[in-house]
């Protein structure tokens, strides 16, 4: 695997290790409490963050198995990773995709079902990431619906960006409906 792919996914990993060491010992009923006025649920968060990942490899893989021709990765997908971090780590809101928002969401998911399941498809992501060719490696591979076309350090940099700002909403949300952890 590339050495910028390994460190990119290293840092995603133990991040996501940290985050379900943080979380495991809430109540379910709590981890599935939204804070109101349709805000989402902290399990709800985390099923929007591996959805992400799910559908973007499977938008990556479609477009593989399709034979597009993609464009060579430049200083454009530098400039709009760039970009697109910068504007996730802004305070404000953005809308989801439809596809993946309330709909997409499984009702009342356990903790130990979503990590499951995340876990797999980060699992998915890494064996991609192990096989992808040099060639890909230089190309425009994903169309992000805000940020545009990323090469594949850009998707990475754009999951790293992603979960930070849900995890700070993660933090909000366990706030806002005071949880309190089980001993």
């Amino acid at each position: 695997m590339d050495k910028r792919i390994e460190q990119k996914i290293g840092k995603m990993d133990k991040k996501l290790v940290q985050l379900f060491e943080d979380l495991k010992d809430y109540s379910e009923p709590t981890l599935n409490k939204s804070p109101g006025n349709g805000a989402w649920s902290v399990l709800n968060i985390m099923q929007h963050l591996y959805l992400t990942e799910q559908l973007v490899l499977n938008a990556i893989q479609r477009e593989i198995e399709n034979n597009t021709v993609f464009a060579a990765s430049g200083i454009g997908d530098k400039v709009r990773a760039v970009a697109l971090h910068t504007a996730l780590s802004l305070p404000f809101k953005f809308k989801a995709p439809y596809y993946i928002n309330n709909d997409a969401f499984v009702e009342d998911p356990t903790f130990w079902e979503v990590a499951k399941d995340w876990n797999k498809e980060r699992s998915r992501f890494k064996k991609f990431c192990q096989e992808i060719s040099p060639e890909l490696m230089e190309k425009s591979i994903y169309k992000h619906p805000r940020g545009g076309y990323l090469n594949i350090l850009g998707v990475l940099t754009f999951f790293n960006t992603h979960f930070d700002r849900h995890h700070s909403q993660i933090r909000k949300t366990l706030k806002m409906v005071d949880a309190v952890k089980q001993l």
